[in-house]
């Protein structure tokens, strides 16, 4: 056993000063945090190049921030049945039923946040107009093939 261990601390230092060898060619100014972490305004996401009337533009703010707190409840909400489902079949003993009626639970829950996806799909449409829906899909689809591509 004490054979392996040396070999893995041995790897374990080369990756750490081979890392930081690698970390000192490149400027520290040149770094840049990633686009996900900014602040949605400050995120470059084309809104602006669909040029958006006024009334757009606060009809979608709005919709955004009513379907962002619908969809975080509709996770959280999940990820709760999802570990209770877990802890239910890894306990000592295990009531079938209980677990199935919980699964039962969890497809109704996933089947709501399915037609949620729909309706906010057919809001944003609504918002948007057959217009700028289609400028949108032509720009993801163009954003798409870009990032294939790299």
């Amino acid at each position: 056993m004490k054979r392996m261990t040396m070999p893995l601390l041995m790897l374990g230092l080369a990756g750490a000063l081979g890392g930081s060898a690698v970390a000192e060619d490149e400027p520290l100014d040149a770094w840049q945090p990633p686009r996900v972490n900014q602040p949605a305004g400050k995120r470059h996401d084309g809104r602006h190049e669909l040029n958006l009337t006024e009334a757009q533009r606060a009809e979608l703010k709005k919709f955004r921030a009513e379907h962002r707190e619908k969809r975080i409840r509709a996770q959280a909400d999940r990820r709760v049945l999802e570990a209770q489902i877990d802890d239910m079949i890894g306990a000592a003993t295990v009531d079938e039923n209980a677990v199935r009626a919980k699964a039962a639970q969890l497809e109704r829950l996933r089947a709501a946040e399915a037609r949620d996806r729909l309706e906010a799909r057919l809001a944003l449409r609504r918002i948007l107009g057959p217009e700028l829906m289609q400028k949108m899909r032509a720009r993801r689809h163009h954003h798409r093939q870009r990032k294939g591509d790299a």
